[in-house]
């Protein structure tokens, strides 16, 4: 799907170049979406929940990796020492710390899920929107590429015109 979005993407921007007079096409820029986010919202307090969230998440996952692999070592020392009894316990309290780290894996990837789609949601897509469409308009670009958007299809660009600051500026001072 996404191998197919980017030929058709590519597609239309060829067309596009191919269809408007040389002198039509005439300034490119690019920014780069995943750092306006960042920096728009890095001193949000659902940027800073999220950052809480994600090294207790980090702390409990450590914590849970190292009592599994410590409880493995007990295991095998069990087996070693024919207490089957001891390793049927040890096997059964694996499973539970296995369960516990996946649930606690899948939870926080819903919780990444969320905080991405609250940072990539309508209302913010559509205030980028407008600062990019001002950006082009007023600085005479004919063109503006997301270098983040990995459908794209962009291997290299000059630094010379990308407008990410100018991005990020300009959403602060309109939205921020």
């Amino acid at each position: 799907m996404k191998n197919t979005r980017a030929k058709l993407f590519g597609l239309l921007l060829f067309l596009v170049a191919a269809l408007l007079p040389a002198n039509e096409f005439k300034t490119v820029a690019v920014f780069d979406s995943s750092r306006v986010v960042l920096a728009f919202y890095q001193d949000s307090s659902l940027y800073r929940e999220y950052r809480v969230a994600e090294e207790q998440y980090r702390a409990r996952l450590a914590d849970l990796e190292e009592t599994i692999s410590e409880t493995q070592v007990r295991r095998s020392q069990a087996l070693d020492s024919g207490d089957s009894r001891t390793a049927r316990r040890l096997r059964e309290e694996l499973d539970d710390l296995t369960d516990e780290r996946n649930l606690l894996q899948e939870t926080f990837g819903a919780t990444t899920a969320d905080f991405l789609d609250r940072f990539s949601g309508d209302e913010f897509m559509d205030q980028l929107f407008t600062v990019v469409q001002f950006l082009a308009e007023s600085g005479g670009y004919t063109l503006v590429i997301d270098s983040a958007a990995s459908e794209v299809g962009l291997f290299w660009h000059s630094e010379a015109i990308d407008i990410t600051e100018d991005v990020i500026a300009e959403l602060i001072d309109r939205y921020g």
